[in-house]
């Protein structure tokens, strides 16, 4: 039996950001970090080594990166990001 307080800590997790750009992971990992928001970050591998026969695949255009913050650091972590796609969208 799992410990009662881990599905309520469970629930306070949001997701961010995902996508498949590495750039914009990184950076917003960063800006996470120096921040000090505690985050959780996933890397789906594979995807990328995939044969360039099977990247036309509905199932290869996934995102491949995820980032969840805890939902207290969600509106802060979201002026993060808005500031991190503003400066890598093309003018």
């Amino acid at each position: 039996m799992p410990w009662p307080g881990w599905q309520v800590q469970w629930r306070r997790w949001v997701l961010l950001w995902r996508g498949r750009d590495p750039a914009a992971f990184r950076a917003l990992w960063e800006a996470l970090e120096a921040s000090d928001i505690f985050f959780e970050r996933t890397h789906a591998r594979g995807f990328e080594a995939a044969p360039p026969a099977y990247r036309s695949a509905p199932w290869f255009s996934l995102p491949v990166f995820h980032i969840r913050v805890r939902a207290e650091d969600a509106s802060r972590a979201r002026q993060i990001l808005r500031v991190i796609l503003q400066a890598s969208s093309p003018v």
